[in-house]
């Protein structure tokens, strides 16, 4: 087994978030009547274009304090405070257009009051949220270099999550120079402030030497901090590596361990590799009927060699009832991904009519898929079937 290398992606999520509010005033009448009372005070000041007192009239609209709850409201009023220049309104009514709260979304406003919010304020939260934007295309074109920069302002603030993803640039060489030595820099930048994701591809670049010396212990080191943090991937390295005795003493029962902590989650390769384990009896006894749960789960999300060997199960019955159109279904996703075993047993299905309806021309274009990738078996059967007659061309 190879060892998994995933890079994990950019955080999809903005982390500006309207911050939540007491809730006294629905259990508590009296708080509620001041409420009432304030926000009667603030609309006065509000008309007359008081901007802390817009801000706080948008607030009472958007938690329903003193006023019945009123987003739309709250998005005017939030808008005219930030108008004038109020930061704080400027983030909440870009937050709300991000959202589609109280307003229609729209991704190009959003991004033009967080750009006028870190003009004036330079805060790490909005800059890296102007990056994620730049990066995604979201309500302004995807800009690698502009995400770069913004990523790069609030990294530079100590940002956490903007560290890790100008390392992830670096590494891959978007908007930056491709450079392993930069990546590893802004890793344990965002590593030191406990972000999971920078830990484990910091394991990846020791485990690789990339941008480092080259240190499988360390790799082993870094990955189990975050795996224990409960990151899959790193959970899956650490079972790799002891499976296979790297930086570690090889002790296939606790990779087992690993390899169920990041299945459970979803991890396909995990997945895949458990199945294996259970097939072949290492690090517990034999059960064929978990190796087929487990591979189905796999191949559910598009593991191709999970697919195949599934494929293989159902058509021998293996832990699973014999059923002859499923191991033609899985064979025929993993074909489709230039898997040449499955290529050569898909053209054995059309060719015996196995699990379909037989079919020589697509045995035989299988069969040459198959021979392409170097399956020795589909070149002879090519020739068989030159020799049988059965050749359609």
């Amino acid at each position: 087994m190879k060892l998994f290398r995933k890079i994990t992606v950019l955080s999809a999520t903005l982390l500006l978030a309207i911050p939540s509010f007491s809730s006294l005033a629905a259990e508590n009448p009296a708080a509620q009547q001041a409420y009432q009372q304030a926000a009667k005070l603030y609309q006065d000041a509000a008309e007359q274009g008081d901007s802390k007192a817009q801000y706080m009239l948008a607030t009472l609209y958007r938690t329903g304090q003193g006023v019945d709850q009123n987003l739309a409201e709250a998005a005017k009023w939030y808008a005219k405070a930030a108008e004038q220049n109020y930061a704080d309104a400027a983030v909440k009514i870009a937050w709300m257009y991000y959202q589609g709260e109280g307003v229609e979304q729209d991704f190009a406003k959003a991004a033009n009051w967080y750009r006028k919010v870190s003009a004036e304020q330079g805060a790490a939260e909005i800059e890296y949220n102007l990056g994620l934007m730049y990066y995604q295309g979201s309500g302004v074109t995807q800009d690698f270099i502009a995400a770069a920069e913004w990523f790069g302002r609030a990294a530079d603030r100590g940002f956490a999550d903007a560290q890790y993803n100008l390392g992830l640039m670096h590494y891959k060489g978007q908007g930056v120079a491709h450079d392993y030595a930069a990546a590893v820099f802004w890793y344990q930048k965002a590593a030191a402030q406990g972000k999971v994701e920078a830990l484990n591809n910091l394991g990846n670049c020791y485990y690789y030497g990339q941008g480092i010396t080259k240190d499988v212990s360390q790799s082993v080191v870094l990955y189990k901090k975050a795996a224990e943090q409960g990151l899959s991937d790193a959970q899956y390295n650490v079972g790799l590596l002891y499976a296979k005795g790297e930086g570690i003493a090889q002790d296939i029962n606790t990779a087992v361990s690993w390899y169920q902590k990041a299945a459970k989650q979803g991890h396909n390769n995990a997945q895949y590799n458990l199945a294996l384990l259970y097939y072949k009896g290492e690090g517990m006894s034999q059960d064929l009927n978990q190796a087929a749960h487990w591979y189905g789960l796999a191949a559910d999300s598009g593991h191709i060699n999970a697919q195949y060997n599934l494929a293989l199960m159902y058509y021998k019955g293996e832990g699973i009832a014999k059923n002859l159109v499923k191991a033609f279904e899985l064979y025929t996703e993993a074909a489709t991904h230039q898997h040449g075993n499955a290529q050569y047993n898909l053209g054995w299905l059309y060719y015996k009519g196995e699990g379909t309806k037989q079919d020589f021309a697509k045995a035989q274009a299988w069969f040459s898929k198959a021979a392409k990738n170097n399956i020795a078996d589909a070149q002879y059967m090519i020739g068989k079937m030159y020799d049988e007659g059965t050749a359609t061309d």
